[in-house]
């Protein structure tokens, strides 16, 4: 049975092919319906294809099967986090309870409960999760606007296509703030984010013609 139990461990070694590793799972729970590791690891399968209801349903079965499986927790708080079900943060905490150097695990529930220390506690462990800088970033704005736009660009470095969702989160920030702070904020984006024109990083951030203005009387101080 433990040799059919490894089948569906092996599943995820091909999850560069989805379909193929969703059969390989499903015949991993054909052999063995009493392994929670087939469920867990179909129930990953279907997170990466995006569907969390289903990826719900075979972490549900995995937990039934194996209340201890500290994975199986983390991948169920991922999968009610895809669908903003504040039930996410107790699944990590049943995580973490159980396997605490889950960096994965840290960055689930600094998310769920905005968490920044959290999110410290998973980049200690992962250093190089360009996700837990992106949601690092996107707290410390409010309140350490400089720190922030440091974890956004280092979340782009390690990542180049998280670009666009850190000025996303950067823009939507910029909404909140006078045309001062907006200005400051572009001008810390520009110096992180390579060296855009100064319309460019501003189309990216604001619509506002009083903030371009201080954007452009800022750029002839700096």
């Amino acid at each position: 049975m433990t040799n059919r139990r490894k089948i569906a461990e092996k599943c995820r070694r091909r999850s560069s092919r989805l379909p193929e590793a969703l059969a390989c799972a499903d015949e991993a729970i054909w052999l063995d319906r009493k392994a929670a590791a087939g469920y867990r690891e179909r129930g990953w399968i279907h997170l990466d294809r995006d569907d969390p209801v289903r990826a719900m349903d075979d972490l549900d079965q995995a937990l039934r099967l194996d209340e201890d499986d500290a994975l199986a927790y983390r991948l169920r708080g991922e999968a009610k986090q895809a669908r903003n079900d504040p039930r996410a943060a107790a699944d990590f905490d049943a995580a973490l309870q159980r396997a605490a150097s889950d960096a994965r695990a840290w960055m689930g529930r600094g998310v769920a409960t905005g968490s920044s220390a959290d999110l410290t506690q998973a980049l200690a462990r992962e250093p190089t999760l360009a996700t837990a800088y992106l949601e690092r970033g996107t707290l410390r704005l409010v309140l350490m606007p400089e720190l922030a736009l440091d974890d956004l660009a280092e979340a782009v470095r390690l990542r180049p296509s998280l670009r666009a969702s850190a000025l996303a989160r950067i823009r939507r920030h910029a909404t909140t703030l006078d045309a001062t702070q907006t200005g400051r904020l572009a001008l810390g984006a520009i110096s992180r984010f390579g060296s855009p024109s100064a319309a460019t990083i501003w189309r990216e951030l604001a619509d506002d013609p009083e903030k371009r203005s201080e954007l452009l009387r800022l750029l002839e101080w700096r």
